[in-house]
């Protein structure tokens, strides 16, 4: 993944679990829709099967085919520089999807959940078709564009964003600490109120609120102590940065229905014969929550 990649090691280091990755919160059947096609491809594989899972992240894929089949070989790459150590698989970092460590026809079976469309399409896809043998199975489930996870992030990035860059708060509660080094200063009233102001023009998104109670407790933590806060306030702002960057990445590889034809074209241009594309929805007649890719290598 990128966006940076440091960035995505922090993430999957700290926050990462077997159900949730960069999607929000969801209900349990809404879960089991995106978890399904691999109960499905775990059944459908043959003994000791060698697996590739591309831009694995935290390993979530991996980690439910192992739930089912603990006889798989299972291998995940991600481009970020450090992943989580995970029990009964091999995790790689550091790892481009256009430049796979790995010969030819290694694999009986290649998946990628919300990974390969951050990467380079074609490249990906032709790195893919090399390392898949003959008869490998392909299943790939792919941020949808009109996601309502991508709505929700979507909030949530321009409540952050408002809070930690635009309106204006860190760089004073960046002069407020630097002053103190020298005063005793008071937390201003308004660092109070800016909590309110971010409820008001956010109502349905916590994002900017939480940011600026954070931004406010470190003040108050600082009251008296010279230079206290630095510290806090360089941590508030990076991981906002992090969260922001995450995001702006998710919003560049969410496939509409372009970018899903570039993917599936060179999928079929390098040898995968494809089936019909499905969405995985909400339920049914819902909204699409993502893009089921799947087929063989020829």
């Amino acid at each position: 993944m990128t966006g940076g990649r440091d960035d995505w090691a922090r993430y999957w280091r700290e926050v990462a679990t077997a159900s949730g990755a960069t999607l929000a919160d969801l209900p349990a059947s809404v879960q089991q829709r995106l978890d399904a096609p691999w109960a499905k491809l775990a059944a459908s594989l043959p003994p000791k099967a060698k697996l590739l899972d591309l831009a694995t992240g935290g390993g979530i894929v991996l980690a439910m085919l192992r739930h089912r089949r603990r006889d798989l070989r299972l291998i995940g790459v991600d481009a970020a520089p450090t992943l989580p150590a995970r029990i009964g698989m091999t995790l790689r970092a550091n790892v481009d999807l256009a430049a796979l460590p790995f010969a030819d026809a290694s694999f009986a079976a290649i998946t990628s959940r919300f990974g390969i469309e951050y990467a380079d399409l074609a490249a990906a896809a032709a790195e893919a078709a090399r390392v898949a043998r003959s008869g490998a199975q392909l299943c790939l489930v792919v941020h949808h564009a009109d996601s309502p996870v991508l709505r929700h992030n979507r909030a949530r990035y321009e409540a952050l964003r408002w809070a930690a860059r635009e309106s204006g708060h860190m760089q004073t509660a960046a002069n407020l600490v630097q002053a103190r080094a020298t005063m005793a200063l008071p937390t201003p009233v308004s660092f109070r109120a800016a909590v309110t102001e971010a409820s008001r023009r956010f109502p349905q998104q916590s994002a900017a609120a939480e940011f600026l109670t954070g931004l406010l407790q470190l003040l108050d933590a600082g009251l008296g102590r010279p230079g206290a806060a630095v510290p806090g306030l360089d941590v508030l702002m990076g991981r906002a940065d992090d969260e922001l960057s995450r995001l702006e990445a998710l919003f560049r590889a969410a496939c509409d229905p372009d970018r899903l034809a570039a993917l599936t074209g060179a999928l079929s241009r390098h040898g995968f014969a494809l089936s019909p594309v499905a969405t995985i929805d909400e339920h049914a007649g819902g909204a699409p929550l993502a893009w089921l890719v799947a087929g063989q290598r020829a």
